[in-house]
């Protein structure tokens, strides 16, 4: 339906896959990030805020995610 939606807009067939493509695989990182910070998340509560978000960036940094995805994550789970 996307797809379709950027065809009548004007941008071709490859383009808007590659979009569809880049935007999916980015909601599903994101995900997957989620997922872990929330299995990580019982081992921050005894540690300061400094600590617990250096903590989180360390564990994802080190399963290879992307440093935008993890600072999104600390951010919005931190602050």
């Amino acid at each position: 339906m996307l797809q379709q939606k950027l065809f009548e807009k004007g941008i071709n067939k490859q383009t808007g896959e590659t979009v569809l493509e880049e935007l999916l695989s980015a909601d599903t990182e994101k995900l997957l990030a989620l997922k872990i910070f929330e299995q990580l998340k019982p081992k921050l509560i005894s540690l300061e805020k400094p600590e617990a978000r250096k903590k989180i960036f360390e564990t994802l940094a080190r399963k290879g995610f992307e440093y935008d995805i993890i600072n999104e994550i600390i951010r919005e789970k931190t602050d």
